[in-house]
């Protein structure tokens, strides 16, 4: 797409995430994951942000995240006015 940054990787290695965090258009549309890819995280300038994980990491995304089913729930009804929507209801039945 013209005007349209290039998509860059960089490696965030512990701690320096607040490097990455200061960086500008670091709030955008972007993904975090781990170099294993065994979790990863992608964030939408529209205010919301999809984490994906192994089975085995669900239970820590819980103890974390006691409000993790709510959140899809509150997701799902800001976005029902959007035509693109069928991924929510993708969502919603993986976590059910």
């Amino acid at each position: 797409m013209p005007g349209r940054p290039r998509a860059e990787h960089w490696r965030c290695d512990w701690p320096p995430y607040s490097d990455y965090a200061a960086m500008p258009y670091a709030a955008l549309e972007n993904s975090i994951y781990s170099p294993s890819g065994k979790w990863g995280v992608q964030c939408s300038h529209e205010e919301f942000a999809v984490v994906g994980v192994l089975p085995e990491y669900l239970p820590d995304i819980d103890a974390a995240w006691p409000g993790r089913h709510a959140t899809i729930v509150d997701l799902a009804a800001k976005w029902a006015e959007h035509d693109d929507k069928d991924w929510i209801d993708e969502i919603r039945r993986a976590h059910r």
